[in-house]
């Protein structure tokens, strides 16, 4: 199965690891809430006549149409996905739920655990922890 990387928002960021994903073995979808990309850098120009609009937008699909793994969907979004980041509680990385939007990771969802549930977690942390150490001491 082909990983399937989602880029949420097509400014300079989000462009620039759509294209860097472009010889890379994944499915990669942008959405942005807009169509095209605003260099806004040069926004003074356009406001002051020395430039036209369609000078500094381009539309995303453009930008991406001969790179044949990517696809841009049209929309604002905001997901719940997991995520896996570093967590120091826990003192390994862990998917946790998180929503994610143009801006990034958003807020990460602490899911609510009994303590013999939060035990389960540091156990398999600290197991996954001694089992990476234990590889990586070779």
């Amino acid at each position: 199965m082909t990983p399937h990387v989602i880029v949420v928002g097509a400014g300079f960021g989000g462009l620039y690891l759509a294209r860097a994903l472009r010889s890379m073995p994944v499915r990669v979808t942008v959405i942005d809430r807009t169509n095209h990309h605003l260099f806004q850098p040069m926004l003074y120009q356009v406001a002051t006549a020395a430039l036209s609009a369609p000078d500094i937008s381009q539309p995303i699909r453009s930008v991406l149409r001969t790179q044949r793994n990517a696809e841009v969907i049209l929309g604002d979004e905001r997901a719940v996905i997991p995520v896996g980041s570093y967590n120091p509680r826990f003192g390994t990385t862990v998917s946790l739920p998180s929503i994610v939007g143009r801006q990034g990771v958003i807020e990460v969802l602490e899911p609510e655990m009994s303590d013999s549930e939060r035990q389960g977690l540091e156990r398999g942390a600290a197991r996954l922890k001694a089992t990476v150490s234990k590889y990586l001491s070779r």
